[in-house]
This record gives C-alpha cells, structure tokens and sequence, in this order.
C-alpha cells in the first residue's frame, strides 16, 4: 500500500488513493449560486455517508479556493459559514 493521505474501500480492497479522489462528490454540490460551505459539505456527506470526515470536504474546498476554481462569495471567521461558489 502506498503512503496517501488517504484509504478508501474500492470493491472490497484498502487501497491508497490520491486526495482528489472523492473530488467528483464535491463537483456534484458546487455550481455558481452562491451558496453556505457548511450547505455543501452537508449534503456531501449526507448523500454520500462513505466515512469521510466534513474536514476533508473542507480541506478539498479551501484547496480549490487556492486554485481559483472555486470563490469566497462572502467571508466569514468561521470558514464553514462563508458563501462559496465555482469561480
């Protein structure tokens, strides 16, 4: 096994996968309406109870932040209320 960041359970087998690997749920809750990260990550891990922690979803969302492909629409100290939508 190599050494990731993190393991998922792909057809019965532990395997290390790269941190983009559960990418594709984030993609399926972002669009460009603006709307609360706590709302996204909410649904995400509703949707999708795969046994990821809301911090992970949170650390692919501030990831993308960095990359410009999504924005802060509106900013808050608290990261989990602020707005964000795709850039």
């Amino acid at each position: 096994m190599a050494n990731t960041a993190l393991r998922a359970n792909v057809n019965g087998q532990l395997m290390s996968v790269n941190e983009d690997f559960y990418d594709f749920i984030l993609w399926q809750f972002i669009s460009y309406k603006p709307v609360k990260q706590a709302f996204v990550i909410g649904q995400m891990m509703g949707c999708y109870p795969i046994g990821v922690v809301d911090y992970w979803f949170a650390k692919r969302i501030e990831d993308y932040i960095a990359k410009g492909r999504i924005q802060i629409v509106e900013d808050s100290e608290l990261k989990y209320a602020r707005t964000i939508c795709l850039a």
